[in-house]
């Protein structure tokens, strides 16, 4: 039933394509003919079809359904001009599987509806000058609105000083959000405290919480929630051991990490928060035989299609995508306009076997 719900999204997606291409070409003017015939000649199913009007709807390219109407065919250039936007995205780190699919989405529905959309690589690690570096890339691509995947909070403040509107997905957030940002993200540390209390209803008492090095920023704020809410009052410094920074691109260092963090804290489970950090621990565990679920339970907190190849089946966490494009779709086509960071939760996915229970 997945395959087929996922195969009529991409349908009713290529239908709304080719309609767009058609109204631009002049084939249809002031208005669309019915559904009958629309979907006749579009060559799809009426489902298919209602989708795609739907969002060419979304995207304000025509009218919104009316019973006993047809839709309107709207003039995007009398009432917008077109408008730049410049996608930022970490340097050192490969977008992940839902990043990438993602951004895609939202990248074509902006050029459908918006303008052109360019795409720069900016080290977030560099923390200083933030601002300044920002204002010389958006005068060179003369920018009119950014879109940050995963930034780090200097970059955000340095982009709400331009007071230019500002998309966020992911990223480094502090209490204070900028008045000019609007952003999608899930909160890290709520979704590790959430895996905490699963593998702890289920016997796990030591539990090994990785972080990637472009993600570093989280360790102190997940640590500081976990010692409130669990009262603890032990060495701080040993606590940190529990949370260490991998650097996914280094695979052999990977491979000794693992082994001084796993030797040193002998934990019975681990919460990688992706997926390269999954392959990583998995080729740790072939190599020093070491049994997943058996010896170590696994989460991720992160899913990706392709990690149901893996044996055992990894137990994973998937980002809602749907919830995200809806809130970018909505800035969009409300003038840009903030309406503020929104936190979506994970959805636990099916068919993982990486978690057993301990026995008591």
């Amino acid at each position: 039933m997945k395959k087929v719900g996922v195969e009529r999204r991409y349908l009713a997606t290529t239908a709304a394509r080719h309609l767009a291409n058609l109204i631009q070409e002049g084939v249809y003017l002031e208005s669309l003919p019915g559904e009958r015939r629309l979907a006749k000649d579009l060559g799809v199913g009426r489902n298919a079809c209602r989708s795609a009007l739907e969002e060419l709807e979304i995207q304000g390219l025509i009218s919104e359904a009316k019973p006993g109407c047809q839709r309107r065919i709207l003039d995007r250039a009398q009432e917008k001009k077109s408008k730049t936007l410049l996608h930022l995205y970490s340097a050192y780190s490969e977008k992940q599987e839902v990043e990438r699919r993602l951004f895609q989405r939202e990248g074509e529905l902006w050029e459908q509806a918006m303008g052109p959309c360019r795409h720069q690589r900016v080290d977030f690690q560099k923390t200083k000058n933030a601002q300044r570096i920002l204002e010389k890339i958006v005068q060179q691509t003369e920018a009119d609105a950014l879109f940050l995947s995963s930034p780090t909070s200097p970059w955000i403040q340095g982009a709400d000083e331009l007071q230019l509107p500002v998309f966020c997905s992911g990223g480094e957030f502090s209490k204070s959000i900028p008045k000019f940002l609007t952003g999608a993200a899930h909160d890290f540390v709520s979704e590790v405290e959430r895996a905490l209390s699963r593998l702890k209803a289920l016997g796990h008492r030591k539990v090994l919480v990785t972080v990637s090095k472009e993600r570093s920023f989280l360790v102190q704020s997940t640590i500081e929630s976990f010692c409130r809410k669990q009262n603890y009052q032990g060495d701080r410094h040993m606590l940190e051991s529990w949370f260490p920074v991998f650097d996914a691109s280094d695979k052999e260092k990977n491979m000794q990490m693992w082994k001084e963090a796993i030797s040193r804290s002998k934990p019975t489970a681990v919460i990688v928060p992706g997926s390269s950090m999954l392959v990583s621990l998995y080729m740790f565990c072939f190599r020093e035989q070491v049994r997943i679920p058996e010896e170590l339970s696994v989460i991720c907190l992160e899913h990706n299609d392709l990690l149901s190849w893996m044996s055992p089946i990894p137990v994973t966490m998937r980002y809602p995508e749907e919830q995200a494009l809806r809130i970018f779709v909505n800035w969009m086509n409300g003038g840009l306009v903030s309406s503020g960071l929104h936190y979506l939760s994970l959805e636990q996915t099916s068919g993982g076997e990486s978690v057993r229970a301990l026995a008591e």
